[in-house]
């Protein structure tokens, strides 16, 4: 789930000093509730106040759409 995803990625961050960007490939994503894209917005949220920035690679435009709606 988003929520295990979001848990083990802050946990690893946490952890480790030198990481500083996480990329999640897309390329198996074809569609998101609007659950899954609050966590994702969560966790873009959370690893900035970490000191890390979040990317977003190869996803479907309509997948990416619900996410971005979410984004202020």
């Amino acid at each position: 789930s988003a929520e295990y995803l979001k848990e083990k990625i802050i946990s690893f961050i946490e952890k480790h000093d030198n990481v500083h960007v996480v990329i999640i490939d897309g390329i198996e994503i074809f569609s998101v509730d609007s659950t899954v894209a609050l966590n994702f917005v969560m966790l873009k949220n959370d690893m900035e106040s970490n000191g890390c920035e979040i990317l977003f690679w190869n996803w479907e435009v309509k997948a990416a759409g619900v996410i971005c709606r979410w984004e202020p």
